[in-house]
């Protein structure tokens, strides 16, 4: 399903939509004591209508204590999935229209609650291993006809392999170490790594895998790749 700019800017077009989209998402409309929550005027809050009880939807999640709009957040959101090749926040900065520092720390916290995906790989699984840099390779799963997983590693050692197979394959599948089964996944990669951010430590490369990860298995479905995001960022980060 194909999701713009014109309909993003339908959803999100204001501070209020944004904050009632997180609020819904996390909250139920009535309180426990049977009260309605309607917002505070120029808060990011919402208070009950019977006992008064007051609400931060965005208490633990990125965009808590942030000054940056909300508007604009949800735009990073947006901008961050449809970056097919990623984007640096040099690009994000541009696009957005903030400081330098601004667009690097949105980024930043994006980046770094993006999940690969939901529950173990099924069915058929090949699995291969890449070699990123002298310090740093990765272990690649691939459901046939799937999402796969992909984790960075120190080396690629037997127990190290099945380590990442029991984490990321559900028990009794068939898998196959298949030489080559990653090669396109790991040229893209690269290729993304290389084009768009230059170069990327060993510590953060893991990060920019996920994302990587994450919007190969929505890459049909524009609306489902920003809302399954959307659900990562406004969790709090405890239960994340």
């Amino acid at each position: 399903m194909k999701y713009g700019l014109d309909s993003f800017r339908k959803d999100f077009s204001t501070e209020e939509e944004c904050l009632g989209y997180v609020f819904n998402k996390l909250y139920g409309p009535r309180c426990s004591c049977g009260g309605r929550y309607a917002k505070v005027r120029n808060r990011r809050q919402y208070q009950c209508s019977r006992c008064r009880h007051q609400i931060a939807p965005t208490a633990g999640t990125i965009f808590h204590k942030s000054p940056t709009p909300l508007t604009l957040w949800f735009h990073a959101i947006f901008i961050f999935c449809h970056a097919r090749s990623g984007i640096s926040a040099k690009e994000m900065q541009r696009q957005l229209g903030v400081t330098y520092k601004c667009a690097y720390r949105m980024l930043s916290l994006i980046k770094h609650r993006v999940r690969q995906g939901e529950g173990k790989l099924q069915g058929i699984v090949d699995i291969d291993t890449g070699q990123f840099s002298e310090k740093s390779s990765v272990i690649l799963a691939v459901e046939r006809n799937g999402p796969i997983r992909a984790r960075v590693v120190r080396k690629t050692d037997a127990v190290t392999v099945q380590a990442f197979i029991h984490d990321m394959v559900e028990k009794k599948v068939a898998y196959t170490t298949r030489m080559n089964a990653g090669d396109p996944f790991f040229f893209n990669f690269k290729r993304s790594i290389k084009g768009t951010f230059k170069n990327v430590s060993d510590a953060k490369l893991q990060a920019y895998l996920n994302a990587f990860v994450f919007r190969y298995n929505h890459r049909h479905d524009d609306k489902q790749r920003f809302e399954a995001l959307c659900e990562s960022l406004v969790r709090p980060k405890s239960v994340v």
